[in-house]
């Protein structure tokens, strides 16, 4: 009597192909809501990360207007004003003296992310901006992005 125990038999080549069907099959489904979510995702962020730099040109451009008796950066300077030294009446220099001695209240001006760039004008509805900035009300905002203007 034989007593051998019968040979476990292996995937034949048809199990393994019908097994690589059925993994493309999976992998086709589930690939495309994975990118769709990643795509949501790196809006939120991207819209996360506007949100940080809006809020932080905000909030120095309040300390500029405490520092400068009501006044807000000039637009013509707002970006020599915001990351240079300035004496009380709005005058900038790249090193602190007795006089300038205000500021700098930004190292930089933030990129837009959903431009790349940091280009700031006073124009409302310029089609090549990055931010839009109004010396008279002191109202900062981005532009030329999907959420513009809800900002």
């Amino acid at each position: 009597m034989d007593t051998q125990r019968p040979r476990a038999q292996a995937f034949g080549l048809i199990e393994w192909l019908v097994l690589v069907a059925l993994l493309m099959v999976l992998a086709a489904i589930a690939f495309p809501s994975l990118s769709s979510a990643s795509e949501r995702s790196r809006g939120r962020s991207r819209l996360s990360d506007l949100t940080v730099a809006l809020q932080t040109v905000r909030s120095q451009l309040s300390v500029y207007r405490k520092q400068h008796g009501g006044s807000w950066p000039s637009r013509s300077s707002f970006v020599e004003q915001m990351t240079l030294y300035t004496d009380k009446d709005g005058l900038v220099s790249p090193i602190r003296t007795d006089r300038f001695c205000l500021g700098p209240y930004l190292s930089v001006v933030p990129d837009n992310v959903f431009t790349g760039s940091n280009d700031v004008v006073n124009e409302p509805l310029a089609a090549s901006s990055d931010w839009f900035f109004d010396e008279q009300t002191g109202q900062f905002q981005a532009h030329n992005s999907p959420e513009h203007a809800a900002m």
